[in-house]
């Protein structure tokens, strides 16, 4: 998939999730798609720290406030 597939993928995604959105060419490039962008590598790095503290590689702490800590395991490798 090229930049503009994804560009467009992400615009749409956007105006799905908040369908009443309208703005510039400017606010689209520094609200909607870094927003959009945030949520998608947001989703990609759980996968990948779920996936190591499966391994063994890292450890979650849960915080008194709910919030998720992770870290490298005593003996992660």
């Amino acid at each position: 998939m090229d930049d503009d597939e994804a560009m467009a993928r992400h615009i749409v995604h956007y105006l799905r999730a908040h369908p009443d959105a309208a703005d510039t060419i400017e606010g689209i490039a520094g609200w909607w798609l870094v927003r959009e962008r945030i949520a998608v590598t947001t989703r990609a790095i759980t996968r990948v720290v779920e996936s190591l503290c499966v391994t063994g590689v890292l450890v979650e702490q849960r915080r008194a406030d709910g919030r998720r800590l992770f870290s490298l395991a005593k003996d992660g490798t």
